[in-house]
Formats: C-alpha cells, sequence, structure tokens
C-alpha cells in the first residue's frame, strides 16, 4: 500500500496525480523507496494488532521518516465465556 502527502495529512495513493504528476499503479513493485520519496510517495506499515486486542475504530496514518505508519485505536478482546457442560453429565464447573 502506498500514500502521499495531502496538505499536510497522509493519505492512501489510489492513483490520482501526486504534486501534478501522474504515475502507473506498478510504481509500488518497481521503484526503490528513495525513487518513491522523491515522488512524494511513501510506502505503509501495516498495523499489527496486538495480542489480545481487536481494533475498536478507523487507521491513522502518520509520516514517521521515509514511511507512512498506519494504526488503530485498539481496545481488551472480549472473553469468551466457559460454557456450562450439558445437564446430566455429572460434570460441573470451578470457578
Amino acid at each position: 500500500m502506498l500514500s502521499y502527502i495531502d496538505n499536510g495529512t497522509p493519505k492512501i495513493w489510489t492513483g490520482e496525480p501526486v504534486n501534478g504528476v501522474w504515475h502507473p499503479p506498478e510504481i509500488d513493485r518497481c521503484w526503490s523507496d528513495a525513487d518513491l520519496n522523491a515522488a512524494g510517495i511513501y510506502r505503509v506499515q501495516d498495523f499489527t494488532v496486538p495480542q489480545g486486542q481487536v481494533i475498536s475504530g478507523a487507521p491513522t496514518y502518520t509520516l514517521t521518516g521515509s514511511v507512512v505508519v498506519q494504526t488503530y485505536a485498539t481496545a481488551p478482546a472480549p472473553t469468551r465465556p466457559v460454557p456450562a457442560p450439558p445437564p446430566g453429565s455429572g460434570s460441573s464447573v470451578v470457578a
């Protein structure tokens, strides 16, 4: 995924002109990071959800050095209830 800066805000690049220049869609595979950055385009570092968390909001993008970092607000993952044993099974759940 690629991004560009529009009025100081990182936006996901979907093929529109950047700084007045149209670029072919395959630049993410063919261009070096330095060439992309020189054109005002940046690779996006994908967000990894921390273990035990779930995404709880929309993504935000921040230019950090020569990459745009994707982040999300997270919240603790819901716990799954322990199912009760079937009636008559003779089992009991000890908490």
